[in-house]
């Protein structure tokens, strides 16, 4: 059983590349949707260049067993 301090959220690129924000783990949807707001902040992205990102969890197993 995952318990929910266990799950970690990733964000993935759309374009499956990574970078500073895709090679981290968040405890929460919330702390990952704030990060990459604050990176999103601070760039200035042309139409163009806009790279599109997914915050993800782990699927939930209770029959899996711990690594």
């Amino acid at each position: 059983h995952v318990s929910m301090a266990e799950s970690h959220h990733r964000i993935t690129r759309a374009d499956g590349q990574s970078d500073a924000l895709t090679r981290q783990l968040y405890d929460s949807y919330d702390a990952a949707y704030d990060e990459l707001e604050r990176y999103s902040s601070d760039l200035c992205f042309s139409d163009n260049e806009r790279i599109d990102y997914t915050i993800s969890s782990p699927p939930h197993h209770a029959d899996a067993p711990e690594p």
